[in-house]
């Protein structure tokens, strides 16, 4: 993404305030938690409150922390982060050193998710080294998954999917290609099988995968390619799922995803319909631009994904360590919103349908302007975002004029206004930053700096 310091064209939106498109994809719903840096319990009550409440959660299993495979022993409320390994070669190494010991143990951590979630997503990693390179037997690997699966089920029936592995062609996280893959693939789906026979509370356990980065997304291919050649009466596929955190300069890039797999679904006859999910995703632009990047870019890219079907991405994350990822956390350690998190309350904000918005702020690679409007009983929402590295005038026009009395606030999120990070004296909530009289010939006007946002909600009395 290159900063440019020529003057840009006015940017132009309509909203069709008469029109309805159905209801809203609600992605602000849809989260994402760090196991390294888990999240507090109060941080997880305000993230609710703010943004919630939540359709799913993605949460994780560590199995190297779970079971100790020196003596068998299980560890269910292990302290997250604690190392018990150190200075054993038996044992790879995974991405401990980047982990610091938490302040969560390991039941608080999915009892305070699950209490805030319709459902829960669990992936379940580690241990990967050690069955390939024998260890650990394949048999005994099943046994340990099947223990901490069935006990997370049976204390939080709401969830609902085993998401295999997570980025595991990387050293650091199992080291696999596709043949090793899918090898752990049908462990989870034998697991799956096993402990849905035992009839627990709940939704029946799916299993997706092959939960690959952007960079390798051929995986997805070889992976679907596997499971067609798999004749195994126990498999089952109830969704796919990878991590984009390459689109950032680009974002129409995540507009390739249905393409691309829908190919390789028709290819191997499998539904078309099949869930997609972004179990990760950002911007790694925010890591130069900062957090008030991520906030703006994370939009733009939900932007994308909302124009596809039956895809739903997941953005990173709840909290993570500032000190390691302020560029993406939502909120920080005493429970502030950062920008980022304050973009997910700015899509909260939004009314139950969706509005028919043209505007021409987005440029051929999804940079630029985008435009979000909603409408229910109770009002209208206006918002527009700016994912680039200009200031953009932005003119909107609302056609027709909202009928009836109300008040009209308006939110801003930029350098100045909802930013902790800039204004450590903030509350840390999103505070509206005007009152305004709704204008009588329905334009609204705004100057946006480079990933500034604006929303004007509108609620009748």
């Amino acid at each position: 993404m290159t900063t440019t310091t020529e003057a840009l064209p006015l940017v132009n939106t309509r909203v069709d305030t008469s029109s309805n498109k159905g209801r809203l994809h609600r992605s602000e719903k849809y989260v994402n938690t760090s196991l390294r840096y888990a999240p507090t319990a109060p941080i997880l009550a305000t993230a609710n409150e703010n943004f919630g409440p939540f359709k799913m959660a993605r949460i994780f299993l560590t199995l190297d922390e779970y079971w100790d495979f020196r003596d068998e022993s299980f560890h269910p409320n292990y302290r997250i982060g604690r190392d018990r390994y150190k200075g054993d070669s038996r044992i790879h190494g995974y991405d401990r050193a980047r982990s610091k010991e938490s302040q969560v143990d390991y039941l608080d951590y999915i009892d305070g998710v699950a209490s805030q979630v319709d459902e829960l997503l669990l992936c379940v990693r580690r241990l990967e080294h050690e069955v390939t390179n024998g260890v650990i037997s394949r048999e005994k690997y099943e046994e340990v998954l099947y223990t901490g699966v069935r006990m997370i089920k049976e204390r939080h029936p709401n969830l609902r999917y085993l998401e295999v592995l997570n980025e595991s062609s990387n050293d650091h996280f199992g080291g696999l290609d596709d043949v090793g893959y899918y090898a752990f693939y049908q462990s989870f789906y034998r697991v799956a099988a096993r402990i849905n026979a035992e009839g627990l509370p709940g939704p029946e356990l799916g299993v997706g995968g092959p939960v690959t980065d952007k960079a390798r997304f051929d995986l997805v291919g070889l992976f679907l390619k596997h499971y067609t050649a798999d004749t195994d009466p126990d498999k089952r596929l109830d969704f796919i799922s990878y991590h984009d955190y390459a689109s950032g300069d680009r974002p129409v890039r995540t507009g390739d995803l249905r393409v691309r797999l829908d190919a390789w679904l028709k290819e191997y006859g499998l539904p078309l319909d099949l869930p997609a999910y972004i179990t990760e995703m950002g911007t790694h632009e925010g890591k130069e631009g900062g957090n008030v990047c991520m906030a703006a870019g994370v939009p733009a890219l939900f932007e994308q994904v909302r124009r596809q079907h039956d895809l739903i991405a997941f953005p990173w994350c709840i909290y993570h360590d500032p000190e390691i990822q302020l560029w993406s956390t939502q909120h920080l350690p005493d429970g502030k919103m950062t920008p980022h998190g304050m973009a997910m309350a700015m899509l909260a904000l939004h009314r139950r349908d969706e509005l028919s918005v043209v505007s021409d702020g987005e440029d051929a690679d999804g940079l630029g302007v985008y435009a979000l409007a909603s409408t229910d009983e109770s009002g209208l929402c206006v918002h527009v975002w700016n994912y680039s590295k200009a200031t953009r005038e932005v003119r909107i026009v609302l056609d027709p004029l909202p009928a009836g009395n109300g008040e009209l606030l308006l939110y801003r999120l930029d350098s100045a206004h909802n930013n902790v990070i800039t204004d450590p004296s903030h509350s840390g909530k999103l505070q509206p930053t005007e009152a305004l009289p709704i204008p009588s010939d329905g334009v609204l006007e705004v100057e946006l700096e480079p990933y500034a946002q604006a929303l004007w909600l509108f609620e009748k009395k």
